[in-house]
């Protein structure tokens, strides 16, 4: 009888730590054998091609399935995925426990995908993963996932009260009963201008933008003192009218500058 979920991987689990008995080469072998499936294909390479659900570059591997490598071997590399994202392969004859997708590559190549069947042989149904994922993880992981769910629970409620705000404050915009095109302008030219000063914020930031902005005060700095100049030259000429309106345009922009 196939072994499949849990079966399967204390199957796979047991033997960790030992050698194979035929040897180094035997991969496909020692996973099928987890399963316990019967001999088909002559490599790992031809199980993978001959797979009837494979999901390839799918890396949200599940427990207790084959998982496949493109390894510097013509044959490739599968093995069998276990709890909590670890697996199980051989290493030549050994059989060794991997942490992780990415601790398998580094071992011998890039990940080409898993698959629901080994041989022909169907060793996993996704009806199943919801209700047994949980049971692959030890007794204080799961109380951490519960907490964490309960601990989401009032922002799920919080996300879902804004959306529900979206469409009334959305509909009491007379912009939007009027005229869609002009909304989407409306919209395109706040979305430019935030655009803009985020650009800005970003060039001010920079060693060129802080360079640039020290330009920029100098500039302001030697207006200001021409103004001033001019405000001078004006009183000493008797121009009255026009020190008057360089005093006002001057004190007109220190008023700006210091409401921002």
């Amino acid at each position: 009888m196939t072994r499949t979920g849990q079966a399967a991987i204390d199957a796979a689990n047991a033997h960790v730590g030992h050698d194979m008995p035929q040897g180094a080469g035997y991969c496909l072998q020692f996973t099928r054998e987890c399963f316990d499936v019967g001999p088909v294909h002559a490599s790992a390479i031809d199980a993978w091609h001959a797979s009837i659900t494979p999901h390839p570059g799918d890396r949200a591997v599940p427990p207790a399935v084959p998982a496949y490598f493109d390894s510097n071997s013509p044959h490739e590399h599968v093995c069998i995925s276990t709890e909590a994202g670890t697996y199980v392969s051989t290493f030549n004859a050994e059989v060794r426990k991997y942490s992780s997708l990415g601790a398998v590559e580094q071992a011998f190549g890039r990940f080409l995908g898993w698959a629901e069947d080994i041989n022909g042989v169907r060793v996993y149904d996704p009806d199943d993963d919801e209700e047994d994922w949980m049971s692959y993880l030890s007794y204080d992981e799961q109380r951490r996932v519960l907490a964490w769910a309960d601990q989401g629970q009032p922002q799920l409620g919080q996300i879902r009260s804004l959306v529900d705000q979206i469409k009334p404050n959305t509909d009491r915009l007379p912009i939007v009963h009027a005229n869609s095109d002009q909304t989407l302008a409306v919209v395109g030219q706040n979305h430019n201008g935030i655009v803009s000063i985020l650009d800005t914020l970003s060039a001010i930031s920079s060693p060129s933008g802080r360079a640039l902005m020290v330009a920029f005060l100098v500039v302001l700095i030697a207006a200001v003192i021409g103004v001033i100049v001019g405000i001078l030259v004006a009183v000493q000429a008797g121009a009255w009218t026009a020190a008057g309106l360089l005093t006002v345009g001057l004190l007109g922009v220190f008023v700006r500058a210091a409401r921002r």
